[in-house]
């Protein structure tokens, strides 16, 4: 073997025992692997220092058991770093932010996203005296609403290394403030900045500028939550906490209006006029045709002038077998939410595998006659047979169970309009638990849907494991703010 072969090696070893003679030893804890050397990179005053995997110190709390050890002649400061080795205080840190002693332990953004509110209000889709082809709004279509920065400080706060970043399924084309500006960095990924002229935030004060967007906006939900400030003094971030929810109204006004354009006459539906038109529905005994609850609605339903409506308390399947694979989940489901009293009589399913009538055949189709004695389904295949039990499921008013759910004679000639009725799971944008997934499989069972797109690997999330390509998970399954992307994604729709 050649001589040269150790020469890096022991030039290592060698810089290594130097550079201990002269250092000072300190622990850096995270929560993993990853999240300690990110500690400690995005420390200002750990960049000439030795990093070496070492074991969790006594005083690394439980959930942060990933430690780092840390060799360096310069003094440790900055972000949720605990020393455990060493002479030199961490705290003696007092640099100045604008806003007050900075404590080494607080991040720079989190003190300014901590006493930040942020508040946005629609303004107008329209006439709004804005010229959105200036601005090369795609139709010439443009909104403007107005932000409100509120700072709750005591001190005021002069400092201006710090950029607002959010997403936004709008691009945005202004803000209309000396003060501040915009800019995009990928995708939904925009931010706002102080300009030159920005002279701080007063003590208990507020900002206030309109922001004009592409298109229109017709409701809160057009807003993404989680507005996050980032510092370059130390690349920290922090969420501003006010907008880290999902109810929009913590920090979107609600909308009073939904009209894109002037002469917009659409009446959008919330939860209020909805149950204002079923309501005059039932009083106008339109809603008598309990197929009406199947989705999607049936091919064909006959209803008889002498059908009768009477009540089911408990669902029993008769050839449940010819349901193959599918028997546990029916009858699962069935026993879910299907209640009887221990007395009473269950309500007989009886399935059959038969011939259809020409215009409905097909694997997926299927007749149900549902009388008040039993209800027969026909199917020429399983597939059909389940999606029979699904419809019948669908009748049953599950919030009278136990004073039984009423039924009404009639029957269902169905077969399936499109052979691909699919649903989207986007695990690569916003991951989703096993049990969440497992419980979207069992809907789109309910309501037919045969084809389950699981997004595990798309440029914004990678969620599937594969041997050899380690990095494809240990960067690209993680979310943080790194431009660069080495050590994660991007945080972005």
């Amino acid at each position: 073997m050649k001589p040269t072969t150790y020469c890096p090696l022991l030039i290592l070893i060698l810089l290594s025992i130097l550079h201990k003679n002269n250092a000072a030893e300190y622990h850096i804890c995270g929560t993993s692997y990853i999240n300690a050397e990110t500690n400690c990179r995005t420390n200002p005053k750990c960049f000439n220092g030795e990093i070496a995997v070492g074991t969790p110190p006594d005083d690394c709390p439980d959930e942060m058991p990933t430690c780092f050890t840390i060799l360096s002649t310069e003094e440790l400061c900055g972000g949720e770093d605990i020393q455990t080795g060493g002479d030199e205080a961490a705290n003696n840190n007092n640099d100045n932010n604008g806003g007050g002693d900075l404590a080494a332990t607080t991040e720079y953004a989190t003190t300014l996203a901590n006493n930040l509110l942020l508040s946005i209000q629609m303004r107008a889709n329209y006439n709004h005296g804005i010229d959105c082809a200036a601005h090369k709004a795609d139709w010439s279509l443009c909104y403007v609403q107005t932000f409100t920065l509120r700072y709750t400080g005591t001190q005021d706060y002069t400092n201006s290394n710090f950029r607002i970043y959010f997403s936004s399924i709008h691009r945005v084309l202004e803000v209309e403030s000396p003060d501040f500006e915009y800019g995009h960095v990928v995708g939904d990924l925009t931010y706002i900045q102080p300009t030159a002229l920005f002279q701080g935030f007063k003590a208990e004060s507020e900002e206030t500028f309109p922001v004009v967007f592409e298109y229109w906006s017709v409701q809160e939900s057009d807003k993404m939550p989680r507005f996050f400030v980032v510092d370059s003094r130390d690349d920290s971030t922090a969420v501003i906490p006010n907008t880290d929810t999902e109810d929009l109204h913590d920090f979107v006004i609600p909308y009073t209006s939904s009209m894109k354009t002037e002469g917009d006459n659409n009446v959008p539906m919330t939860a209020e006029k909805r149950h204002e038109r079923n309501s005059m529905q039932l009083e106008k005994g339109e809603e008598m045709d309990t197929s009406t609850r199947i989705i999607p609605t049936p091919f064909r339903v006959e209803v008889g002038e002498a059908a009768q409506t009477f009540d089911v308390f408990g669902v029993s399947l008769i050839y449940a077998n010819l349901l193959g694979e599918l028997q546990s989940g029916a009858e699962e489901l069935i026993s879910t939410i299907t209640m009887k009293p221990t007395s009473t009589t269950e309500y007989s399913v009886e399935l059959v595998i038969g011939t259809l009538p020409e215009d409905i055949a097909g694997t997926e189709s299927y007749s149900m006659e549902i009388k008040a004695q039993g209800t027969t389904i026909i199917a020429s295949h399983a597939a059909g047979l389940f999606y029979g039990v699904m419809s019948f499921v669908g009748l049953l008013d599950i919030t009278n169970g136990r004073e039984g759910m009423p039924v009404k004679e009639m029957t269902i000639y169905d077969k399936p309009r499109f052979d691909y009725r699919g649903h989207q799971i986007d695990s690569a944008r916003n991951f989703r638990t096993k049990e969440s997934v497992m419980q979207t499989i069992d809907a789109m069972a309910l309501y037919k849907l045969n084809n389950l797109h699981f997004g595990l690997s798309n440029d914004e999330g990678w969620r599937l494991e594969i041997p050899g390509m380690e990095e494809l998970t240990t960067v690209g399954s993680r979310r943080c703010f790194d431009l660069s992307e080495e050590t994660c994604i991007l945080t972005q729709l």
